[in-house]
């Protein structure tokens, strides 16, 4: 059980004036934020969770992710993006519970 792995990767783009009054999920590109879902999901799932944060308004973050980079340019996804093994699991806004319950859910599968 130990060698399955769970691989979160979260796309987002800063600057795109996501200032809402509502709730409108997390700015993914904050370094408090990642942070803060780092050590989250370290202290639920140990070593088990690997976490990756991709700025696609960062050259770099949209150079090492084309394929992402192309889908959300084109409108097929809406960012931020949470994907979970590869596979999108949340398009739009989210915030850190969304993403620790997508976790609980992929670890869930992989157990079955």
């Amino acid at each position: 059980m130990g060698s399955n792995s769970i691989h979160v990767t979260i796309f987002d783009q800063r600057g795109e004036g996501k200032m809402c009054l509502e709730s409108c999920g997390a700015d993914w590109c904050a370094p408090e934020v990642q942070q803060e879902a780092a050590e989250r999901l370290q202290k639920i799932h140990g070593d088990q969770v690997r976490i990756e944060f991709f700025d696609l308004a960062d050259p770099g973050g949209r150079a090492r992710n084309p394929q992402v980079a192309a889908q959300v340019q084109s409108g097929g996804l809406q960012l931020p993006l949470l994907m979970i093994n590869s596979e999108v699991r949340i398009t739009g806004h989210f915030d850190l519970r969304q993403l620790v319950d997508a976790v609980e859910a992929q670890e869930e599968l992989d157990i079955a």
